[in-house]
């Protein structure tokens, strides 16, 4: 049972990072402390949001 409490806990968990990235207005970094994969690996990643790559190339292409 403890392990139905704990999937539930991690997709609760998961749907509210979802939720929160989805509510950033603009471009923003959004961080991930002690992430922890399928072999246990603990790890912090940084992501930025909100660019549209596109925009970003031409902006640079009119830079040069």
């Amino acid at each position: 049972m403890n392990t139905v409490k704990t999937s539930i806990g991690k997709t609760l968990s998961n749907v509210a990072t979802l939720v929160a990235c989805k509510t950033i207005k603009g471009t923003s970094f959004v961080g991930v402390r002690n992430y922890t994969n399928s072999k246990d690996e603990i790890s912090n990643q940084t992501f930025l949001v909100g660019i549209n790559y596109a925009n970003l190339l031409d902006s640079d292409l009119k830079t040069l």
